[in-house]
């Protein structure tokens, strides 16, 4: 099981309130486009260690404030193939 680390969106818009950023602020200076930022925040998309790094260095955060900003989720994957297997369409047991 791998962790997804996703954006803690109450924390995120009250740094964003604190710093008296808007989302396109912010984005310019952590050098990445907007929509980068309204995907981690509406559909709780993942982001990358680089963008999560960089949101951390325009916020003024340190590493003591990342599991403030981000939120650790378990993620458990789909079945690894080895189900029962189903008989083609058509198929008649001869019995």
């Amino acid at each position: 099981m791998e962790p997804k680390i996703t954006l803690n969106k109450a924390a995120f818009t009250e740094y964003l309130s604190k710093s008296d950023l808007s989302i396109h602020k912010l984005a310019s200076l952590m050098r990445v486009e907007p929509s980068t930022l309204y995907r981690a925040l509406n559909d709780n998309s993942a982001m990358s260690s680089a963008t999560m790094a960089k949101m951390m260095d325009a916020l003024g955060l340190e590493g003591g404030d990342f599991a403030t900003l981000f939120i650790f989720k378990p993620v458990l994957h789909k079945s690894n193939g080895k189900s029962k297997s189903k008989q083609p369409c058509g198929y008649k047991s001869r019995g």
